[in-house]
């Protein structure tokens, strides 16, 4: 409104934008408001916590860390306090098993040598087994195979819950 009172009257601006003439100017007069001890203190905390969490906490986080001292902090102003600050979350790497020298004598031998015309039902199977992680559950186990000759498949998923197992069929 301000920007625009040389073009068009005050009065008709605060009637169309639906506030009083009288809290218009009253902001008016008001001075600018200037970062205070409470910003400073915000952004003290916030960059404490970021380094406490050796840069791994995010917004939520630390405003849940705020909120445990009684500062009512939203995330967007905790998260404009971290760009300011040039301070980005590390983010977790995906987990993966690791591998060991001796792990080629592990593997089972080949023994179809990628032969798989079967001329008998029931004397070669081929199967897999995966694992997906989820949320709410856990990570599900899914194991297959297939008769090579009929080629007819089973599985079962057996879900780890916890200490908990359950199957459903295919």
């Amino acid at each position: 409104m301000y920007q625009q009172h040389t073009e068009f009257k005050v009065s008709q601006m605060c009637r169309l934008l639906e506030v009083s003439r009288s809290g218009y100017y009253e902001w008016l007069s008001r001075p600018p408001r200037a970062p205070g001890a409470a910003d400073q203190q915000v952004q003290e905390k916030v960059q404490r916590y970021f380094a406490q969490g050796r840069g791994t906490y995010g917004t939520r986080r630390i405003k849940h860390l705020l909120a445990q001292e009684g500062l009512q902090v939203s995330r967007r102003r905790i998260g404009r306090v971290l760009a300011q600050a040039g301070l980005r979350c590390k983010t977790r790497r995906k987990f993966t098993a690791p591998r060991s020298s001796g792990q080629a004598q592990t593997v089972a031998p080949n023994q179809l040598n990628r032969e798989f015309t079967v001329h008998a039902p029931d004397t070669v199977y081929v199967g897999d087994i995966t694992t997906s992680r989820r949320v709410k559950v856990g990570f599900i186990w899914l194991l297959c195979w297939i008769c090579a000759r009929a080629r007819w498949s089973g599985g079962r998923w057996p879900i780890i819950c916890g200490q908990s197992w359950s199957t459903r069929p295919c």
